[in-house]
């Protein structure tokens, strides 16, 4: 074969390369626009259908709102509201092949124009007229999927009491602030019917529920995302304690006033750790505290949080979100015994408090009971108060063991001091000084686990 052949016949394989090349091209591009009209037209059939759906929700909001308009002013109420009456609040339509769903709140309103319940000088009629709010909704009840209509009710003539009386919810954070938006949920089982119905509160952070049929045991809960959930309690002994927060009862034509506090959640960690800081894992920890809810009988606190947590393989715990308030960790198994608790600003060694809306991660110590060891507390003899640094001396001239410690911030030190240099079983001379107050010798014998000690000194 000559050269020019080699070379024609060379061109053509290219050119038959080159022909593949741009098929396999022509045949993405084709893929891709074929894939981007499928997406577009998928796209368009979704909001035709979306904005279908809308009209519906809109011709069914518009029907169940002049179904109202036909009913006389007092039959304007739904089952389990204030007013409570025969309308069902919540309920689904089909229109169609479509499904809606229908919510409906009333409520009465007390306007301003003419005072209000709790102003100087006071409304004595709170119930001036009612708010109708109808809500549909549909497919997953997206806030692109919600149709809302409002309408204010006006009673026929001159306004008259609707009979029952009032009550204002007060809701706030731990540092006093109101609570805007908060989820406010009203019952009460005792009334025919009951009564079920959810407010959200003001800029002020007050729900006005005026016009409640006068009864006992309305309960009330407060919820929003990022706060702690807070409710009331029947009052003892329909409550096995004291809540602090106890159910409202309601009187005819007066005003009852309800505060709650509700904290922005903390996000709590613990880290257990042995005396020389290695992390301890498997420890079990009981942690009681937080909101307050009441008191027992025998006077003990009743607390929102009683719990028992296990560290993980690198010590921690995660307690997830917690209110706000003082906390106590104990071991719940007798192997262990909490030494410590980081926190300076709590009085008492096995305690942490926690403010609203923080992050903290508290280090736990434990100390093991099962192996040789001795914690001593020093306190003033006369105020039992704790001695912050006071020297604390554990010798044993046979094992040739003579160590001295301060005490902590609780006035109390462990033995032994390192973990290098165990502590021998035997008896033992302690000497607990402090400037200012008497030294005190005494005899103590450590065995094969934790031994308590107290010391007492005496102011010179």
């Amino acid at each position: 074969m000559t050269k020019q052949n080699m070379t024609i016949l060379q061109r053509q394989h290219v050119r038959a390369g080159t022909t593949l090349i741009e098929v396999v091209v022509t045949v993405c591009i084709f893929a891709m626009i074929g894939l981007i009209f499928a997406q577009t037209f998928a796209l368009a059939a979704a909001h035709v259908a979306d904005a279908r759906m809308r009209d519906g929700a809109i011709a069914v909001a518009t029907q169940q709102m002049e179904q109202l308009r036909n009913l006389t002013y007092d039959a304007v109420a739904v089952q389990g509201g204030v007013p409570n009456g025969t309308i069902d609040p919540d309920t689904t339509v089909t229109l169609g092949h479509r499904t809606y769903r229908v919510q409906t709140d009333v409520r009465y309103v007390d306007d301003p124009d003419d005072g209000t319940i709790d102003s100087v000088p006071q409304d004595t009629v709170p119930t001036d007229y009612k708010n109708v709010q109808v809500d549909v909704t549909w497919g997953d009840a997206s806030p692109t999927r919600h149709v809302r209509l409002t309408s204010l009710f006006a009673p026929p003539g001159i306004e008259n009491t609707a009979g029952g009386g009032t009550m204002v919810i007060n809701v706030f954070d731990a540092e006093g602030a109101p609570i805007r938006d908060a989820s406010v949920h009203i019952a009460n089982t005792t009334t025919q019917p009951p009564i079920s119905v959810t407010a959200f509160s003001d800029a002020a952070g007050r729900v006005l529920v005026p016009g409640a049929p006068a009864a006992q045991d309305y309960g009330v809960s407060v919820q929003k995302d990022g706060y702690e959930a807070v409710t009331t309690y029947p009052a003892y002994p329909g409550s096995s304690f004291y809540p602090h927060d106890e159910n409202v009862t309601v009187t005819e034509n007066t005003l009852v006033t309800l505060s709650l506090m509700s904290s922005k959640l903390a996000t709590v960690g613990l880290v257990v750790q042995d005396p020389y800081g290695t992390a301890t894992s498997d420890v079990s920890l009981t942690v009681v505290g937080g909101r307050v809810l009441g008191t027992t009988p025998g006077g003990e606190s009743v607390y929102g949080l009683d719990h028992t947590y296990t560290s993980a393989a690198d010590g921690t715990i995660d307690m997830g979100d917690r209110a706000a308030g003082s906390y106590t960790v104990t071991a719940a198994d007798a192997r262990w015994r909490v030494f410590l608790v980081d926190d300076p600003t709590t009085p008492q060694p096995h305690t942490f408090a926690v403010s609203q809306d923080t992050t903290p991660t508290y280090t736990v110590t434990v100390v093991d009971t099962t192996i040789p060891s001795v914690i001593v507390a020093v306190a003033d003899a006369v105020t039992n108060a704790p001695l912050i640094g006071a020297d604390v001396t554990l010798a044993n001239a046979d094992a040739s063991y003579n160590v001295t410690a301060q005490t902590n911030a609780y006035g109390e030190v462990y033995f032994p001091v390192t973990q290098d240099a165990p502590l021998p079983q035997g008896t033992y001379t302690l000497t607990a000084a402090a400037a200012g107050y008497d030294a005190q010798s005494s005899q103590i014998v450590v065995g094969s686990g934790l031994e308590n000690v107290d010391a007492k000194l005496t102011p010179q």
